[in-house]
């Protein structure tokens, strides 16, 4: 899943719900622009967010995140990331 959060205390989000086979590699990709931020995974769309309230104007960091709740993904639990490229056009 993509999390946009928003708003002053950040719990406010929408979710991107984009089953993938976790034990694969994956290609995520997010282009953001003024009025969208879209979502892909593998070269494939899979979703939005067109909600300017929700689009941050100033600048962002990445952040990869791994969350392995207990009882939802076995342990041990790992992510592996081979490359991460960002661009600002």
């Amino acid at each position: 899943e993509t999390f946009i959060h928003y708003g002053s205390v950040g719990s406010t989000q929408y979710v991107i719900d984009e089953p993938a086979d976790g034990k694969q590699w994956h290609v995520m990709g997010m282009e953001w622009t003024a009025t969208v931020i879209n979502i892909y995974r593998d070269g494939t769309y899979v979703g939005n967010v067109t909600d300017t309230n929700a689009i941050p104007t100033v600048s962002h960091h990445l952040s990869i995140q791994l969350d392995a709740y207990t009882g939802s993904i076995p342990a041990p639990t790992h992510m592996y990331v081979d490359w991460v490229k960002v661009f600002q056009m």
